[in-house]
C-alpha cells in the first residue's frame, strides 16, 4: 500500500496546519495573557505541561502507527489466514488442529500488538506529567 506523493504532501500539510492551530490557540488564549500579566512562574509552568501533553500526544498516535502497521502485515501473511480459516470453520477440522490454530493466531496477535506497547505507556506517563504540572499552575491541585 502505497500513497502518492502528493497526498502524502497533502496529509503532512493538513497534519503541521492542525499542530499549528493548537499552538496558536496556546499562545493566544493562555500564554500571552499570563505574560502580560507578568506571571512568568505560571507561563512557564504552563508551557511545560503543554508540551508534555503534545509529546505524549505524538508518542500515542506513533504507537497506533505501529499497532496498525503490524496487524496489517500479520492479516496479509498466508499462514495467519489459513489458521483463521481453521479456527473459523472448526467442524471441519479436529479439535486439536483447531486448538493448535487459536493458540498460534492468539500468539501472532499478541507479537503483532506489543511493540506498540512501550510507546503508548510512555504517552501515558507524558500525559500524566503534562496533566499535573497543568493543574499545578492552575492552582488546582
Amino acid at each position: 500500500m502505497t500513497i502518492r506523493r502528493t497526498a502524502r504532501f497533502l496529509l503532512v500539510l493538513l497534519a503541521l496546519a492542525f499542530i499549528g492551530s493548537i499552538f496558536w490557540s496556546f499562545w493566544i488564549d493562555t500564554l500571552r495573557p499570563s505574560l502580560r500579566q507578568e506571571n512568568y512562574t505560571f507561563a512557564v509552568v504552563e508551557t511545560g505541561g503543554f508540551l508534555f501533553a503534545v509529546l505524549a500526544a505524538g508518542l500515542m498516535v506513533y504507537s497506533a502507527y505501529i499497532f496498525l502497521r503490524n496487524m496489517y502485515a500479520l492479516w496479509m501473511d498466508p499462514d495467519f489466514q489459513l489458521r483463521v480459516h481453521v479456527v473459523q470453520h472448526r467442524k471441519e477440522f479436529p479439535r486439536e488442529v483447531v486448538r493448535r490454530a487459536r493458540r498460534e493466531n492468539a500468539a501472532a496477535l499478541l507479537r503483532a500488538g506489543l511493540p506498540a506497547l512501550p510507546w503508548f505507556g510512555l504517552g501515558w506517563g507524558f500525559l500524566l506529567i503534562g496533566a499535573f504540572l497543568i493543574r499545578t499552575a492552575e492552582g488546582n491541585l
